[in-house]
């Protein structure tokens, strides 16, 4: 046979169904309602309306939109919005009385499959000849309205007897209940259609027929065995391997074959030879359609049949099953909330007797805060969803724990159920619990979180982290940190792997690292990095949690920034100045042709007289205007620091010699002669300057510093107002006075202070009237050390406080010893300093030395000068009380060498006025001396007060003070200052009264 003849495969593609099929039935097959076959589905290609008996329309496929020119469905809409219909007889019906079609024949509406001319107007506006074939259903009838551009049939009563064969085989179907009866049935009815010449169906398998009926069934039935070589295996295996919805084409037969169901069999039809092709094609598919359609049909009825049998065979076994299933099942009435059965793992997990069940009500296992949910639960459309799925149950013994619960709603015995099963998730929801937990704190942390894989690369950050770095959570994914540029510090060789390889061997790293943000910025971050692990410990993840130094490491140099600064003033402190000090330094080490490198330290002369004669705030803006007076001095890259007190420091960090330097600071000089303005006041004052040279006197800062104060205090002990250079003689006397200072604060601990006693003398009868106790140092190499040289040394180191308490204890434990060993009682004299009488609670001091020696306060006297008493008078005034409530006497010690005040000493409680021997050694030869003995000795008759004359070594001396009535005399006339054993041999040999 001529390979014209061949079988040739055309495709024909289906697209799926608009409307959603039930289940169970193929996308793209039809649908079934009841009695209505759509035999007509969108994907024919065919415009379609569906329409009541009254012409309204019920629906529609795309053709049918698509051809009218609607872009949704016309349900809603009227067929006489479009057509025009010709009655049998060529009557025209009326535009507007569609409906008519059924009504004015008496013998009802038109019979099934009636086909009817007409026109209709297209989505152009055009009207154009139609054919509209129509078909009863039980909602109303079809209308396959179809242009003539759609078909050619010769014989319009084809579309019409095609219709009423598929409706019979509609009917006849609905007992049918085997797919190979139905598709007999099908076969048979089609055979009887004037339009086809033999109808036959064949099996998907192997090809072999199963059915042919019509006129030339045999012939079809020769030709599809293997009359052209290919056999109707082969055939039906070449439509198989093809996509759904081919039909084969039989040119020489006239026919086509159609797939029905999956490819469990396939229609096969032959044309009479009045039906063109293109109209064959439409028939086909309405012929595939309703088979669809009544397979379909039959499928879901036969499966409906097993699961009648299968739910008949359950009820069988569903007690058996109900009670072998471990997780826990209950049933309850809807109605009552009361159990109807349960299980037995409901009865071991719940704590019941499977005899109580009756009576249990399911609000009985609820926890309270939960029995709400069930109230009105008979009432609720969908119970099922009607109720939480997590509750917490409540057992027999009061325990709580959290149960999941699966429900399906069920009919037993006439009323509606519920069928329960439950699970403990008590554990679970404690997990959850923990993860919601953990995911909180994730997301809420403050600190940059970040999570890595095996492999270091970035899985999840949080928000925290995208915050401070700056990247978005996708820009991250699937990155190693290095690849972000992080790195550790240049101390680490700035790599990360270092942390990675630490970790192999413990579970946790911190550390500092540098992060960069998105910016390219680099920012410091504490890292503290954890390896999870499995358990055979393989490593899972890593988890890094990032703390933001930046803000840190800001405060911390603003808080270095401020220890480097003087408060009040706003320059640098000591350290600062040291710190840049050092910096000068090393610029000129590094220098071809170095230069020097000056050191000036500045002191303000009696700085404290102003301070506590004008108040604390003068002083401090006084030091402020000195600051800036200061710096206006000094050229760019010099620095006036102040280390604290009154003292000030000047870097010059490039000067040439010793004399630049000295002239710096002798403009330094000629610049405080003008005064300070402050509150409508001018102060004067000068400076005492000590200068300091790199690398001639040192290339140490510490020591340059140390060298520069050296000559200031140098230069303040020769009066101040002055400057001195440091060098190597200034530093022996420095050095000096330093192993000096170091030998005093050993003294007192070595036994090496002692006590010597000057006595007072009547200078009428030459009785020894009171002593002074004088302190004397024996140094183990220098010897007996003058107070002039030590105590000065005492004052400035503040070691006169704990001498001068030493002092007094002796002196009083002494007296009470001469009490002891004479019947005579005489006062003893002691020296207070300024520095002790200003730092030290002096009344306490005073209490503690008369209560630890047991001495009468009458018997002790303490010796004042007037600078001590004139430094703070208001002061002073409520001491010198307070002491003369004790009972101890005071008295003014060099009267005549301070600037005391007439006006102040009457206020004074004192009982002695001592006059210098400075007055007393000119008395003979000096006429202002002598005139100023008389007055002092004048004035304390004048103010009923002791007078004792100090220094008296001659007898022209002792003669002019017995003229003037001078009480008391003191000096080496009489005796030097002996030894307490002498004074108690003096006292035992010239007693006095007492």
């Amino acid at each position: 046979m001529a390979s014209t003849e061949r079988w040739l495969l055309k495709e024909q593609q289906v697209p799926p169904q608009a409307i959603e099929s039930p289940p169970n039935v193929p996308k793209g097959w039809p649908l079934v309602h009841g009695d209505d076959v759509r035999f007509a589905v969108p994907s024919l290609g065919i415009p379609v309306l569906t329409a009541t008996l009254d012409g309204c329309i019920t629906g529609s496929n795309e053709a049918a939109r698509a051809f009218f020119g609607q872009q949704h469905p016309m349900a809603g809409m009227r067929l006489v919005e479009w057509l025009r219909i010709t009655l049998p007889g060529q009557q025209q019906v009326p535009q507007g009385e569609i409906a008519s079609m059924a009504l004015p024949d008496p013998q009802g509406p038109p019979p099934d499959g009636s086909v009817y001319d007409g026109l209709c107007k297209d989505a152009a506006g055009h009207e154009v000849p139609v054919r509209v074939m129509l078909q009863h259903s039980a909602g109303g009838m079809q209308a396959m309205v179809l242009p003539f551009s759609h078909h050619s049939c010769d014989h319009p009563t084809d579309w019409g007897e095609l219709c009423r064969v598929l409706r019979h085989v509609q009917q006849e179907a609905t007992g049918i209940t085997e797919r190979d009866e139905l598709l007999q049935l099908f076969c048979e009815q089609l055979a009887t259609c004037a339009c086809l010449d033999a109808v036959c169906v064949m099996h998907g398998a192997d090809g072999r027929m199963l059915h042919a009926a019509g006129a030339s069934a045999d012939r079809w039935r020769a030709a599809l065995l293997d009359s052209v070589g290919v056999s109707g295996f082969q055939i039906l295996t070449s439509l198989a391997a093809g996509a759904q919805g081919f039909c084969l084409e039989l040119p020489q037969a006239g026919g086509f074959m159609l797939p029905l169901g999956e490819g469990v069999a396939y229609l096969a039809l032959c044309f009479a030879g009045h039906v063109s092709a293109s109209n064959r094609r439409d028939l086909c598919q309405g012929i595939a359609t309703v088979c669809h359609a009544m397979l379909e049909r039959l499928a879901i009825q036969q499966h409906s049949m097993q699961l009648e049998k299968a739910l008949q065979q359950a009820e069988v076994s569903c007690h058996s099953i109900f009670g072998l299933m471990p997780t826990p099942v209950f049933l309850y009435d809807m109605a009552t909330l009361h159990m109807l059965d349960a299980n037995e793992a409901f009865c071991a997990q719940y704590g019941y007797n499977k005899a109580g069940l009756q009576e249990l009500s399911v609000q009985d296992i609820l926890a309270p805060e939960f029995a709400h949910a069930w109230d009105g639960l008979g009432s609720a459309d969908d119970p099922v969803t009607h109720l939480p799925n997590i509750v917490r149950h409540r057992r027999k013994d009061g325990s709580l724990f959290w149960a999941e619960v699966a429900r399906r709603a069920v009919m037993m015995m006439d009323r509606a159920c519920l069928l329960c099963s439950a699970q403990d998730v008590t554990e679970r929801m404690a997990n959850e619990t923990e993860l919601k937990l953990a995911a909180q704190v994730f997301h809420g942390s403050q600190d940059a979180i970040a999570i890595l894989d095996a492999q270091q690369r970035i899985l999840r950050v949080n928000q925290t982290f995208m915050d401070s770095t700056g990247y978005a959570a996708e820009h991250l994914l699937h990155k190693r940190l290095e690849d972000l540029g992080w790195r550790m510090s240049d101390a680490h060789d700035g790599d990360l792997a270092m942390v990675w390889e630490q970790l192999q061997a413990m579970p946790h790293w911190a550390g500092e690292w540098w992060a960069t943000r998105f910016t390219g910025e680099s920012f410091p971050e504490w890292a503290r990095v954890s390896r999870l692990v499995d358990e055979q410990g393989h490593t899972l993840h890593y988890l890094v949690m990032l703390t933001d130094l930046s803000e840190r490491r800001e405060q911390e140099r603003r808080l270095v920034e401020l220890q480097m600064r003087d408060h009040l003033t706003g320059l640098p402190n000591r350290d600062g100045f040291l710190q840049a000090l050092q910096q000068a330094i090393q610029r000129q080490q590094e220098r071809l042709q170095p230069s020097h490198v000056a050191v000036l330290c500045l002191d303000i002369d009696r700085f404290k007289t102003i301070n506590d004669s004008l108040g604390v705030a003068s002083g401090d803006e006084l030091l402020r205007q000195v600051g800036k007076r200061l710096c206006r001095l000094l050229r760019d890259g010099d620095m006036v620091a102040r280390p604290g007190g009154d003292e000030f420091y000047v870097l010059l960090a490039e000067v040439v010699d010793r004399m630049a330097a000295a002239a710096v600071s002798g403009r330094i000089l000629a610049a405080f002669q003008d005064p300070f303005c402050y509150a409508d006041q001018e102060i004067t004052v000068s400076p005492s300057i000590g200068v300091s040279l790199y690398p001639k006197d040192s290339q140490d800062p510490p020591v340059l510093l140390k060298q520069a104060e050296a000559a200031m205090y140098q230069a303040k002990r020769y009066g101040g107002n002055q400057q001195l250079l440091y060098s190597a003689a200034l530093h022996k006397s420095t050095a000096d006075r330093l192993q000096q200072e170091n030998d005093l604060r050993h003294a007192m601990s070595n036994g090496e202070l002692f006590l010597l006693y000057q006595p007072q003398v009547n200078i009428v009868n030459g009785q020894i009237v009171a002593t002074e106790a004088l302190l004397r140092w024996l140094h183990p190499k220098k010897g007996v050390v003058s107070p002039a040289e030590f105590i000065p040394i005492a004052e400035e180191t503040g070691l006169i406080v704990p001498i001068g308490e030493w002092v007094l204890r002796q002196a009083c434990l002494q007296n009470v010893s001469w009490q002891r060993q004479c019947s005579r009682r005489i006062p003893v004299s002691v020296n207070l300093s300024a520095v002790q009488f200003r730092s030290q609670d002096v009344v306490a001091l005073v209490q503690r030395a008369l209560a630890e020696s047991g001495l009468d306060p009458a018997y002790l006297e303490l010796e004042l000068t007037e600078g001590t008493v004139m430094m703070d008078v208001a002061r002073a005034i409520k001491v010198m009380k307070e002491l003369k409530r004790i009972g101890v006497q005071l008295a003014i010690d060099d009267f005549g060498t301070g600037y005391s005040s007439l006006a102040y000493l009457k206020r004074f409680p004192i009982d002695t006025l001592k006059v210098d021997q400075s007055f007393i050694r000119g008395i003979a030869n000096s006429m202002p001396d002598a005139e100023i003995a008389r007055t002092i000795v004048q004035l304390a008759y004048g103010l009923g007060l002791r007078v004792v004359a100090e220094g008296v070594e001659t007898i022209e001396q002792l003669l002019f003070l017995k003229e003037q009535r001078c009480h008391h005399i003191q000096g080496f006339f009489y005796s030097p200052p002996v030894p307490h054993d002498e004074i108690a041999a003096w006292l035992r040999r010239q007693p006095l009264r007492a």
